[in-house]
Formats: structure tokens, C-alpha cells, sequence
């Protein structure tokens, strides 16, 4: 089983996208590496553009995140901005092909932000909450992938959206919160979908190493 966004490792899933820190230890498991919109203000970021040059080419590292913009959380909105902005450049400058986006209240901006400024990659919009319309915006001008919670997943108001994506675009994330099951979260997806787990999980292999691919 796959946890394709997490902030620790779990000796109890295959692969996993861990959400690294910028001050942490690089670890054993595909990392991802961002300025998260509510650190914004109080990350270095020529600190942060240095570290992202050393571990660019890192045989572990898979993308740029979580990165985006949240008006119901952080610093200054401008300010987040402007962080983000100057990471999506980033993004481009450097190849990465792999964005894993944080939006809350802001998919307008963020798209805006990720079109005007040229981005051409893959997008991994995690932590998903919004409506098919929503994503289908994206989709249009990106490949895109939504990662959601296990609480996304026992709302019946979403079950005709992971319908319609089905198991090659709704992948499954714990977050900051290891203690739920990603077991949990593939039962209660192919319950959903009327799958088996072992076929949910093959195609999620097959996105995630098709993710890795540079």
C-alpha cells in the first residue's frame, strides 16, 4: 500500500511521499521538499533554494512540496504569494516535474500563479476537498492527481467525484496523521468504487512509480 503524502514514515506501507522539513535528516523513503504556505514567513528562503540544489538530484527526492497558498491559515496572503511564485519558478528553473500543491480556499490563485508563471509539470493536488469542476480546471492544463484524507472518504457527498476519477487520479494520504490507517482508507475505497484492494493497489504502483519518472 502506498501513502502518496505523509509527514513521517510508516514501517506499515510499501512507498510513501514523505513531506520533508527543511531542518530534518533525509531519510530512506521518496521525499518531497517545500516552503508550506504557513511557514512562509519564517523559513530562510535562499536557506531553502540552497538545500533544494543539494537534493535535486538525490535518488530520493520526487517533488516540490508541499507547496501553495491557504486563506484560512498562515502569514499574509501576499506574502505567501510571493513564496509561492517564487517556487513554482523554481519548479521550472530546475525540472521539476512534480508539484505537490497545498490549497485551501485559494484554487483560483494557485492556478493562476501555476499558469502565469509557465509551469508545465504534473500536479498532485493534496488534501483534496473541492468539487469535480475544481478539478477538472486543473486537470485541463495539467496532469492531475488528488490525494485525500481518510475523512474525505466517508463523506457520501464525495463518492460521485472518486467515482468519476476512479483509482488512477484519487490516490490516498495520511498527512500529519499517521495514526490513521492507510489500510483503513483502501477498504473504505473500494467499498466505494465496488474494487478489490489488490487491484486499487496495483494501479496506485503504476502511478507512483509513473510519478518518479524524470
Amino acid at each position: 500500500m502506498i501513502d502518496f503524502h505523509t509527514h513521517s514514515a510508516n514501517p506499515f506501507v510499501e512507498h510513501s511521499f514523505i513531506n520533508q522539513g527543511i531542518n530534518e535528516e533525509i531519510g530512506t523513503e521518496k521525499f518531497c521538499l517545500g516552503i508550506h504556505p504557513w511557514e512562509a514567513e519564517s523559513r530562510d528562503f535562499t536557506l531553502f533554494v540552497k538545500l533544494l540544489h543539494q537534493v535535486i538530484h538525490h535518488p530520493h527526492f520526487c517533488a516540490l512540496g508541499e507547496i501553495g497558498l491557504d486563506k484560512l491559515k498562515g502569514p499574509n496572503f501576499k506574502l505567501q504569494e510571493s513564496i509561492f511564485a517564487q517556487q513554482v519558478k523554481l519548479a521550472i528553473e530546475l525540472g521539476i516535474d512534480l508539484i505537490v500543491l497545498h490549497s485551501v480556499k485559494s484554487h483560483n490563485e494557485c492556478f493562476n500563479h501555476l499558469r502565469n508563471n509557465g509551469y508545465k509539470g504534473k500536479l498532485l493536488i493534496h488534501d483534496y476537498h473541492g468539487p469535480i469542476d475544481v478539478y477538472e480546471s486543473f486537470s485541463r492544463e495539467w496532469e492531475t492527481y488528488i490525494s485525500v484524507s481518510k475523512r474525505f472518504l466517508t463523506l457520501e457527498k464525495n463518492y460521485s467525484l472518486i467515482r468519476k476519477l476512479g483509482t488512477f487520479k484519487v490516490l490516498l494520504e495520511t498527512d500529519e496523521h499517521p495514526h490513521n490507517s492507510i489500510r483503513d482508507s483502501y477498504q473504505k475505497l473500494s467499498e466505494i468504487l465496488n474494487m478489490k484492494v489488490s487491484l486499487i493497489e496495483k494501479h496506485h504502483q503504476e502511478i507512483f512509480y509513473s510519478l518518479l519518472k524524470r
